[in-house]
């Protein structure tokens, strides 16, 4: 965690696939609710500024 993508922690650990690093890795529900933050902000752009629906 701490920054480190699934794909850096995937090479980090010499794990092939993401489900092994999913499988080792377990992520704290602090480090969800930040990343879910960061998506969460561009979003509410978009919709603010689109004529398509998100919806």
């Amino acid at each position: 965690m701490s920054g480190t993508s699934l794909q850096e922690l995937m090479e980090l650990g010499g794990w092939k696939s993401y489900k092994m690093v999913l499988r080792h890795v377990h992520l704290a529900p602090e480090h969800l609710a930040d990343a879910a933050a960061r998506i969460e902000k561009p979003l509410e752009t978009v919709a603010n500024h689109s004529t398509i629906s998100l919806r």
